[in-house]
């Protein structure tokens, strides 16, 4: 038996959120019937101390430092099949 894996429909961002996409997104989404879920992963060291309700309409923030793949790894983990 096989087994189904659950869709993320995750769109994820690097360093910056362009003004504009996450409403597009929504736009989109809602033409497929479908949802998705904006990420941004932004530097920790140019992080401002910012957090998920600083972006309107973000889903997701992840704030990891740049120069440790392993680190960056480890924070998508969670959003993997």
């Amino acid at each position: 038996m096989s087994q189904k894996k659950s869709e993320k429909n995750i769109i994820a961002y690097v360093m910056e959120l362009t003004g504009g996409a996450v409403e597009s997104i929504r736009k989109y989404g809602r033409t497929e019937k479908k949802k998705f879920r904006v990420m941004l992963i932004i530097d920790a060291k140019h992080n401002h101390d910012r957090e998920v309700t600083d972006y309107d309409g973000l889903d997701i923030l992840i704030v990891v430092d740049f120069s440790k793949p392993h680190k960056i790894a480890e924070a998508l983990l969670p959003y993997q099949n």
